[in-house]
């Protein structure tokens, strides 16, 4: 157990290092040798953006965290413990780690705006859902008015692998303005979908016996009755289901479709992002 709870606990310098490794074998990411200050505790802001953004020069602005309020950019707090690391990002955001996996965003807020995620490898050689990832959304590009970041490399190595999008300049929904966001993303999604369209696979090729254990886990956090959702009958109608043998219509989704992850951009469009 407290190898567990220690596993949730984001180890920042393993993940500045993590980030550092990716750029040593990225085509795009830019690299250095030269040591750089950080400052920060489940994130992490360079000493050198920071000073660059208290005198005023023109660099680049990252997506406030989730939650936070204008004003109150928690990249501009230097607090915790100094770090030193090679990595050449500006901000490191450490993930949320669920399991011993590290995983991690970076952002690169100066000539070229750009932003990367890195995971852990697990398994060395069998792709994760970052490379999953990227070819969806290769496949979502120029799809329909709904943005989603240009896909610069995904890259995969013997520890990590990372994709590097481009850095959308835009404002999460706020206040009165999320419910109409919200059923304009709906239609905007819907209308992805269409465009994208659907394609076959076995239903043996998932996992399902994963499957069925979250349904069984997700039926028992439930309340015993809801209105229009019984834990039971959700628990009994997946497991039929994965009994079926033939084959399961497959799209693209985002797997969370947050305010966090919903961007308005300078022209009004809405865009769609990690």
């Amino acid at each position: 157990m407290r190898r567990v709870l220690e596993a949730r606990q984001p180890n920042l310098a393993g993940q500045l290092q993590l980030v550092t490794y990716a750029e040593r074998r990225s085509k795009v990411l830019p690299s250095g040798d030269g040591l750089r200050l950080f400052y920060g505790e489940s994130g992490a802001v360079c000493a050198d953006y920071l000073a660059a953004r208290r005198a005023g020069a023109p660099v680049a602005a990252a997506p406030l965290p989730a939650g936070a309020e204008p004003g109150e950019d928690p990249r501009l707090v230097a607090s915790g413990h100094p770090l030193w690391t090679r990595t050449q990002a500006d901000l490191i955001v450490a993930g949320r780690v669920r399991t011993a996996q590290r995983r991690v965003r970076a952002f690169y807020l100066s000539a070229t705006p750009m932003t990367v995620a890195v995971h852990e490898r697990v398994i060395p050689g069998r792709p994760g859902r970052l490379v999953v990832g990227a070819r969806m959304l290769e496949r979502l590009q120029n799809r329909g008015e709904l943005v989603v970041p240009r896909l610069l490399e995904a890259g995969t190595a013997l520890r990590a692998e990372w994709i590097v999008e481009e850095l959308l300049s835009g404002a999460h929904p706020r206040g009165t303005e999320r419910a109409a966001v919200a059923r304009d993303i709906a239609g905007l999604l819907l209308a992805t979908y269409q465009s994208v369209g659907v394609w076959r696979r076995p239903l043996r090729s998932f996992a399902t016996r994963g499957i069925a254990d979250a349904a069984a886990q997700l039926s028992a956090a439930l309340p015993a009755r809801r209105s229009r959702l019984d834990p039971q009958q959700l628990h009994q109608r997946v497991e039929r289901l994965l009994r079926l043998d033939g084959d399961v219509l497959v799209s693209v989704c985002h797997g969370d479709p947050v305010f966090a992850n919903i961007l308005r951009l300078p022209d009004g469009r809405l865009a769609l992002v990690d």
